[in-house]
């Protein structure tokens, strides 16, 4: 009887389920969309509700277009963005706005904008593992802006989880903390070299900026108990979470990934590859990330990381991203009056402008496709390697032309700000001591052949999709297969579970006009 895994993905707007066999092939996979509660400019919300409702129907969907029985299914991983969930010690969601039951404050959210600066003032060391600079994309800065401005919700406080160690709590009872999310997003030291614990919670940190509370009295709030990626979390899944699922109470649940870091995870080591190392992964999709594991420490500012364990014991992270791109371009095209004329669904919108801008850089070339824009795509501020979120994007070179080419252009100029935005990521890095040999690329980002051409031509790299186009989803069935015992550790279920898709290569003839 074949045997095969669960891979769940919650991301900005939507949860996504995939069935995967033993060698990462899919075999079933749905998405179920998640709302986003927006009350005020900068602040972004979802329900814990809305997302496991979400994620149930994503995996009844999956499994019922798979055909297999659940008895099949062998183990199952969660991923999800980096997003605050709030409960009290009776786990009860602590909501921030009791009319639209409101419990996470979303990864893309920026309120806590002066907060973050505040930490990056303080210069501690504790710093130094995420480019100096603190991001109010993370949980530290957000806890601050919670205990300052909702003390009714903070004195009640009892569990603050980021979303993929809720998923794994809510899933099998177990409220340990993943070392991927502890480490990139709470500022875990994982530089302790104990094999017990993995590291230790900076506490002269957490007291400098007034989060001394947190570790008090063992306080299990931000986690006591840290474990790799992939271990197997309590008994597997409790009663209630497997009825939800409908799949046998028991099944191995994994503990989690960061959306992104799953993404790198499903990606890195397709193609045969033996290493882990050299080669970056991009995960394009509402916001890009870059991942690039390396076997040394190296400081990059601008850039997070250097982060131990986070995807690969005894390896190194380093995280560049763009805080927008998916939603970046749909913005941009909404800018325009031409956009009323393409289909509702953006997937749709998404193909027809994709193969007009291919016919128009065909018929006239590239710097005549682009016309007169230029563009600077930080619209929710520069994550990499520039660490100033307070930032916005421009356009310039525009006019009163309303016409559907005009579209095309802005379109193309909006594709190649992105790739530009990548290029100044990835020129900070060889001179504090990594080597990039080649892109491998998942996400939507990974079906825009236009894109990732794009991306060869100006790095002067080979850039390589995944063929799974959810590397994030494939990411998190491997921490499944690993929980499961059908793969020693992380790294084998990497190997075996992921393969190369279509292969990129530059043309050198259009590296000087991109210069």
């Amino acid at each position: 009887m074949s045997e095969y895994l669960i891979g769940v993905d919650v991301g900005t707007l939507s949860a996504r389920a995939g069935i995967f066999d033993i060698k990462g092939k899919a075999a079933g996979y749905a998405i179920v969309d998640i709302s986003l509660n927006e009350p005020q400019p900068d602040y972004a919300e979802q329900s814990t509700s809305d997302i496991w409702s979400a994620i149930c129907l994503a995996i009844k969907s999956a499994m019922n277009e798979a055909g297999i029985p659940k008895e099949q299914i062998k183990g199952i991983g969660f991923t999800a963005t980096c997003s605050l969930v709030l409960q009290d010690s009776e786990h009860i969601p602590l909501y921030l706005d009791e009319g639209s039951k409101q419990d996470v404050i979303l990864w893309l959210d920026h309120r806590s904008v002066g907060e973050a600066n505040e930490i990056t003032q303080s210069k501690d060391k504790a710093l130094n593992t995420i480019g100096k600079t603190m991001s109010p994309e993370m949980q530290l800065p957000k806890l601050v802006w919670l205990k300052r401005n909702r003390p009714d919700v903070w004195s009640k406080l009892g569990f603050a989880f980021d979303l993929s160690d809720w998923l794994t709590w809510k899933a099998s009872g177990d409220t340990s903390r993943s070392l991927c999310t502890t480490v990139c997003k709470w500022a875990f030291d994982a530089k302790d070299d104990s094999k017990v614990a993995f590291g230790s919670w900076p506490q002269s940190f957490f007291k400098k900026i007034d989060l001394a509370d947190l570790l008090e009295n063992n306080a299990n709030i931000i986690g006591q108990k840290i474990v790799l990626p992939g271990t197997p979390m309590g008994n597997g899944l409790t009663n209630e979470a497997a009825a939800d699922f409908g799949l046998l109470p028991g099944t191995p649940v994994a503990a989690g990934l960061i959306d992104a870091h799953a993404g790198a995870a499903g990606i890195l080591l397709s193609g045969n590859r033996k290493s882990a190392t050299g080669r970056m992964a991009l995960i394009a999709g509402t916001s890009n990330c870059h991942m690039l594991l390396s076997d040394k420490y190296l400081e990059v500012p601008g850039v997070w990381g250097p982060y131990k364990n986070a995807i690969l014991s005894d390896l190194w992270l380093a995280e560049g991203g763009q805080s927008a791109a998916g939603i970046f371009l749909q913005r941009l095209i909404e800018f325009h009056p031409a956009h009323k004329q393409l289909p509702k669904s953006w997937k749709k919108r998404f193909i027809m402008l994709d193969k007009e801008a291919v016919k128009k850089i065909k018929q006239i070339g590239l710097e005549k496709a682009i016309g007169e824009w230029r563009i600077v795509p930080d619209f929710a501020g520069n994550r990499s390697p520039l660490a100033r979120p307070e930032l916005r994007g421009v356009l310039m070179g525009a006019s009163l032309n309303q016409s559907f080419d005009d579209l095309i252009g802005l379109y193309i100029a909006g594709l190649l700000a992105l790739v530009h935005g990548t290029k100044h990521i990835i020129d900070n890095l060889p001179s504090k001591g990594h080597k990039i040999t080649g892109i491998v690329v998942t996400g939507s980002g990974a079906t825009n052949t236009l894109s990732m051409q794009l991306h060869a031509d100006l790095l002067g790299l080979e850039v390589v999709s995944a063929s799974e186009t959810d590397g994030v989803s494939l990411g998190a069935a491997m921490t499944g297969a690993t929980a499961a015992g059908i793969y020693k550790d992380l790294k084998q279920a990497m190997g075996a579970m992921s393969r190369a898709g279509k292969s990129f290569t530059p043309d050198m003839r259009l590296k000087l006009w991109h210069q």
